[in-house]
């Protein structure tokens, strides 16, 4: 009997107690949703321009 008493007070406070945003949803979905490529090869670009050293040369140091 007290387990079911727990359960249902636990069930009852996980409602009344929520902190889940009703408009939660709104802030979870992408702006678009695919991708642009463009833009995504732009960045990659500017990344790799940035780098003192290419991560590529760390692979050709070690031969294996």
């Amino acid at each position: 009997m007290l387990l079911i008493v727990w359960g249902g007070v636990e069930l009852l406070s996980d409602r009344v107690f929520s902190t889940l945003n009703p408009n939660a949803e709104m802030y979870t979905k992408p702006l678009k949703p695919s991708f642009d490529e463009e833009v995504l090869d732009t960045m990659s670009g500017r990344i790799r321009s940035s780098f003192p050293v290419l991560p590529s040369v760390f692979f050709e140091l070690n031969p294996d």
